[in-house]
């Protein structure tokens, strides 16, 4: 039992790669790997693991709430999860479409209040991780 407790512990501050995850470096990992519209994107991350608390992000390293055949998908770094988003989601983007649309256009989340909830993020903090 107590291996147990002191799992959840751990896994309450870290995740599994045992690094404390910051949208700041979310925001970095995304320009590294040249995604568009990492601001956008960083908050999505934000949104899905409520800063990066949520037991998917910590248990799978899945910062997207991705979903796969079998529940959502685990990865072994977080950053592989980054760039399966530019390479599973983004490719579906059309050249000077609005990112929000896309994302509505996709299906990207059922919830409907999703994008709303994307721009406040955006709003309210990307200039702390975009200027650092």
């Amino acid at each position: 039992m107590k291996t147990i407790v002191f799992m959840l512990l751990i896994l309450s501050v870290h995740n599994v790669s045992g690094e404390e995850l910051t949208a700041e470096l979310v925001y970095d990992c995304c320009v590294r790997k040249n995604l568009k519209f990492p601001e956008i994107v960083t908050a999505q991350s934000v949104l899905e693991t409520g800063w990066y608390n949520s037991y998917v992000c910590k248990s799978k390293n899945n910062i997207f709430g991705i979903k796969g055949k079998d529940g959502y998908k685990k990865f072994k770094h977080w950053k592989e999860g980054v760039v399966y988003y530019r390479e599973r989601i983004q490719n579906r983007y059309r050249s000077g479409e609005d990112y929000y649309g896309f994302l509505s256009r996709i299906g990207y989340a059922t919830d409907t209040l999703y994008i709303q909830k994307v721009k406040l993020i955006v709003n309210k903090y990307s200039k702390h991780w975009v200027d650092g």
